[in-house]
């Protein structure tokens, strides 16, 4: 609670420190001091705050009239900064006392549970004394009052079981003196006399412990209804405060929302007259040549009315500014109003401290020493918030060193403003020059339109000139392509044929070889069987390549030579003697073709030759054929192919034209008012890329003219950004 209080006390006088810098603030009407009667005023007299320099008013802002619209949000924005940290205070200060609050709970739940745990011993005490009371009573009944039979013939044993002598009472003999049993019955009596003697103080004892034991728990239920009771002050206490809380948090945060609202509404008329006085300034800079002195003219007009009406709307937002100062004094008025309330509370708490100091007891160093504590906490606590308050001053210090800063920034500003003024009186001369540089750009237009008239005819006769020569051209073209296409697949079909039939060749020779490893001096006639269907396919593909050589044209190739080979027949046989012949050198592919194998005019039909001299010649004679059909057939392929692509180059260079030529047409048909218009409309603007696809169907301009174009536009676009902001575009 005292951690609070003291919380309170520093939030107020934070407020009244921040309430006179606002006081202090330059152009701050000076109606708004405070009576010297208030309490923050005699706090300021008396020193109870730490001493301030007062701020010296600024000779711009003073000497100006009414203050600047920015200079007044930022202090609006300050104003606002603070009152959401007073905002954060008082809702750590809610905190805290919910904190305490559960503390307090907590304690006198503590305080419940000891005393049940008391009124728990109690009860076993009391339990503890009844047992010891009924077991006394029943020794005392068993003892003294129940006699035992002995003996034969029915009497009472009296010596032994009645040492009272209470058994003769019952037989009639009171009239007489006592006997003999008098002596053992006084020796019986003694240890019983002395057992009572030695369990009296025993019961005394715990008697006097169990008036102590409800001494202790009715002054514990008293001090449990004492702590509930104070429980229940201080929540009450708490509940108030927190609704007290709450109504001036409500109330402030709707006069920081209204201030906010405002502050927003100010901020976006200041934006949109500064956009208004930006898009002014950006037309008077981008304003097409044709304009008058009288425009120019209005639109000073216009700019020196925005300036008038932000005047206007700043003196309105001072007013406003000094109505939120007057709630924010009213704010601190009640701060005030609290502080006073805690000095009573202070001097309350400080009383009943006194009094509970007098009436405490011997019995209550703990709570002292809790006490003690809570003071050490409280000093704590007290360091912390005069260290908050430095922080707080040298924040307020920082605070002023930006609102300087911002007042230098606002000089800086209205320099740059007349900066701009002399801009704009630049920009008028330059629009005069801009004007006599489009009249002498007309005159060199027109020229230009009469040197492109006749060029256009010029043009026009060469493309149908173009158009006749291409129209035939083209027919041929795509003829012929269309041929070449027909011979590369029937080529590949014949390419992949012969692949098949030479790997099938080089397994028939590995056969062979085998053969002839392990032949005998017979023949084999299977051997002649399967060459003599080799060489059958073979006439078969040479006829079909003939036939589609015929078919394409290609018999007029240059001779393809096969280099000379020796006949292996001389090295493996000595027996058979062979002419060494060249082979034949073929002219085309059907030459090659259509010659007669080697097989044939080998002389392997001699009947004395063995199976291993015919066979090895026949072999690689065959492979080495193979490989030259399939060599000169790659050679062809390949050149078809080449063929291919060179046509289709043409193919895509008569497209172009073709496309040119159109594009020539469509612009003889187009109206020269309009391409002036829009050339004139091109060359004025500044934002020229919406205008391009316009110029591109216009005059039919190519992929190529119209990247181009655009990147001059880029390049133009960066050079007059840059001259904007180095001297204004000159």
């Amino acid at each position: 609670m005292f951690n609070t209080l003291l919380k309170k006390a520093s939030e107020s006088s934070f407020a009244a420190m921040a309430s006179e810098a606002l006081e202090a603030r330059p152009g701050s009407p000076a109606g708004t001091r405070r009576p010297p009667g208030s309490p923050l005023a005699g706090q300021q007299q008396n020193g109870a705050t730490q001493a301030r320099k007062p701020r010296v008013p600024n000779p711009r802002t003073s000497s100006s009239g009414p203050s600047n619209p920015h200079s007044s949000n930022a202090q609006l924005a300050s104003q606002l900064d603070e009152a959401h940290s007073d905002i954060e205070s008082f809702q750590k200060l809610l905190q805290k006392a919910a904190q305490e609050k559960a503390e307090a709970e907590k304690s006198a739940d503590q305080l419940r549970n000891e005393k049940d745990t008391l009124c728990e011993e109690l009860e076993e005490a009391r339990a503890i004394i009844k047992a010891m009371r009924s077991t006394l009573e029943d020794k005392a009944a068993d003892e003294f009052l129940s006699p035992r039979l002995a003996g034969q013939d029915g009497a009472l044993d009296v010596g032994k079981s009645d040492p009272l002598g209470a058994a003769s009472l019952g037989n009639g003999v009171l009239d007489s003196p006592p006997t003999e049993s008098s002596e053992p019955t006084e020796a019986a009596v003694e240890p019983l006399v002395a057992a009572s003697l030695v369990q009296a103080p025993v019961t005394t004892a715990l008697e006097e412990k169990i008036k102590d034991l409800t001494v202790q728990l009715s002054t514990q239920t008293e001090k449990c209804q004492e702590l509930e009771g104070a429980l229940n002050q201080r929540s009450e206490d708490l509940n108030k405060q927190k609704s007290d809380h709450d109504e001036k948090m409500k109330k402030m945060k709707a006069i920081f929302a209204a201030a906010n609202k405002n502050l927003n509404e100010y901020r976006q008329t200041i934006a949109a007259k500064d956009e208004e006085i930006a898009e002014l300034k950006s037309r008077l800079e981008t304003q097409p040549p044709a304009v008058s002195e009288e425009q120019a003219r209005e639109q000073s007009q216009a700019v020196q009315d925005l300036e008038a009406e932000l005047k206007s709307q700043s003196e309105a937002a001072a007013i406003k500014v000094q109505q939120l100062e007057g709630k924010y004094r009213q704010t601190n008025s009640q701060l005030e109003k609290l502080k006073v309330e805690y000095q009573q509370y202070k001097q309350r708490a400080s009383t009943l401290l006194q009094q509970q100091r007098e009436s405490v007891q011997t019995d209550d160093d703990s709570k002292l020493k809790e006490l003690q504590d809570q003071l050490d906490v409280m000093s704590k606590d007290n360091r912390s918030i005069t260290s908050d308050l430095q922080e707080a001053e040298a924040r307020k210090a920082r605070v002023e060193s930006e609102l300087q800063l911002a007042m230098d920034q606002i000089a800086s500003l209205e320099s740059s403003h007349e900066i701009s003024r002399r801009q704009e009186r630049q920009h008028t001369r330059q629009l005069k020059d801009l004007e006599r540089a489009l009249k002498d750009a007309q005159r060199e237009r027109e020229a230009a339109e009469s040197r492109i008239a006749s060029i256009q005819e010029l043009q026009a006769v060469e493309a149908q000139s173009l158009m006749q020569e291409l129209g035939g051209n083209t027919k041929h073209i795509e003829e012929r392509l269309a041929k070449k296409e027909e011979e590369n697949a029937e080529l590949h079909r014949i390419l992949d044929r012969s692949s098949d039939e030479l790997a099938a060749a080089k397994q028939e020779i590995q056969n062979l070889r085998d053969l002839v490893s392990s032949s005998e001096t017979k023949p084999d006639v299977s051997n002649f069987a399967s060459v003599s269907a080799s060489t059958h396919n073979d006439a078969e593909v040479k006829n079909q390549v003939q036939q589609l050589l015929i078919s394409t044209g290609l018999g007029s190739r240059p001779p393809f030579p096969i280099q000379d080979q020796e006949s292996p027949i001389s090295r493996t046989s000595s027996s058979v003697s062979l002419p060494t012949e060249r082979p034949p050198v073929y002219s085309t592919l059907s030459d090659l073709l259509a010659a007669k194998p080697l097989v044939d005019r080998s002389p392997f039909s001699e009947p004395n030759a063995g199976p291993a001299v015919i066979n090895a010649p026949l072999s690689s004679t065959k492979e080495k054929e193979y490989q030259v059909k399939l060599q000169h057939l790659t050679e062809l392929l390949n050149e078809s192919e080449a063929n291919h692509q060179r046509l289709l180059d043409q193919e895509k260079l008569l497209k172009e034209e073709i496309r040119s030529q159109d594009r020539a047409e469509r612009r003889q048909n187009l109206s020269v008012d309009y391409l002036k218009n829009i050339v004139l409309k091109y060359l004025e603007t500044t934002d020229r890329e919406p205008l391009l696809p316009v110029l591109t169907t216009v005059l039919q301009l190519s992929p190529a003219e119209v990247a181009s174009l655009r990147k001059k536009n880029q390049v133009s676009a960066s050079s007059l950004v840059l001259g904007g902001l180095f001297g204004g575009g000159h």
